[in-house]
């Protein structure tokens, strides 16, 4: 696991992370606001949290969503519902 990735880090040292990933048997869990580092690392899945819970899934394109329309769509479509 690994949170927060991206802050701070240079785009050399993503590469070099991204080229021992890339490949490997081992599966990876990556936790960001970086939609940079997508464009090195292609996800299998996307989840987006909100208030603490996974409210959508989906692939590489629910992360490009978000970099398109920002977090307000999931405030707003998820703001009224009571937690689990």
């Amino acid at each position: 696991v690994v949170s927060n990735f991206g802050n701070g880090i240079t785009n050399l040292a993503l590469l070099l992370l991204v080229n021992k990933l890339t490949g490997s048997e081992m599966g990876v869990l990556i936790i960001t606001h970086y939609q940079r580092l997508l464009n090195y690392i292609k996800p299998d899945y996307v989840h987006i949290m909100f208030e603490g819970r996974i409210v959508e899934s989906g692939g590489p394109e629910l992360a490009l969503k978000l970099e398109d329309q920002g977090y307000d769509w999931v405030r707003e479509k998820y703001a009224s519902v009571p937690a689990a």
